[in-house]
């Protein structure tokens, strides 16, 4: 593999390697693509792996997650006839920052506890602790998004360094920042648009993710909760119930939503029914 002697530095001088099994997943979900952006996207996986596997980052999601929204972004995006250099690089490199976030699940139970307290006093602070909580996981969504931007332009120049050549030219770093930039609105209310088929694809693979059996045992056992097949039926069925509430939230009334669920793509929907079949639940 051609790369600059400085450059390559950048990639070998790592304290972690990626284990074989999730290099064989990615070279597998890869396999539609040129040689050359195979060989590219490779080189972004051993660069990032440290910072994926850190211990705040493994707090929210396991290394597997970044393969998986990878794996079905392709797809997803394959079937629109999208650049898939671009979508594989940015399903690597989306949750590269990890700041913390305040789940909606906190701001609903707290919305609970205000909604049933009659103590005037008590109910003032309730109402000023859940504006806090809703600021705060506006913020740090809005910084996940826009740091997370600005770490993967880092990368995808240091990947451009060690292999000597531009593996990504400017515009694929611009399209990768931009899908990042956005890739959580919704989370904080702010539709994807869905002229922006990019981001729409990636949309659709990252919460894919919730459906999933990795995504399933993940959230169990973020929460140390029982990982029994009742507890992972219930929580496929929990989490199913935000795809129906992203659509409300986000896409009133636009009639290329599928099934009162968010998905926009046909493939993703597809997808999506798989899961919903090997769950045994309605999608």
């Amino acid at each position: 593999m051609p790369c600059g002697a400085a450059g390559w530095s950048q990639v070998t001088n790592i304290n972690a390697l990626p284990p074989h099994k999730l290099a064989r997943r990615l070279r597998g979900c890869l396999a539609r693509l040129p040689g050359a952006d195979q060989d590219a996207l490779c080189v972004l996986f051993v660069l990032i792996f440290p910072e994926l596997s850190g211990e705040q980052a493994l707090k929210e999601n396991p290394v597997e997650h970044h393969l998986f929204v990878t794996e079905n972004v392709i797809r997803i995006a394959g079937a629109e006839q999208l650049n898939l250099r671009q979508e594989a690089a940015a399903g690597l490199l989306h949750d590269i920052a990890p700041v913390g976030k305040i789940s909606k699940t906190q701001l609903k139970e707290l919305k609970k506890t205000f909604d049933n307290e009659t103590n005037p006093e008590r109910k003032l602070q309730y109402e000023r602790d859940l504006q806090l909580l809703d600021d705060l996981q506006y913020g740090f969504r809005t910084l996940h998004m826009r740091k997370g931007s600005a770490i993967a332009n880092e990368r995808l120049l240091e990947v451009n360094q060690a292999l000597g050549r531009a593996a990504f030219d400017r515009h694929d770093v611009e399209q990768v920042c931009d899908l990042i930039s956005i890739h959580d609105s919704p989370s904080i209310l702010r539709a994807i648009p869905g002229d922006n088929r990019a981001a729409v694809c990636f949309r659709e693979a990252d919460r894919l993710w919730m459906v999933s059996e990795e995504g399933v045992l993940a959230d169990l056992r973020r929460e140390a909760a029982e990982v029994s097949e009742d507890a992972k039926l219930d929580r496929a069925k929990k989490n199913q119930i935000r795809y129906k509430e992203e659509k409300r939230d986000c896409y009133a009334g636009d009639p290329t939503c599928i099934n009162d669920t968010f998905f926009r793509t046909q493939t993703g929907y597809e997808v999506y029914k798989g899961w919903c079949d090997f769950w045994g639940i309605n999608p």
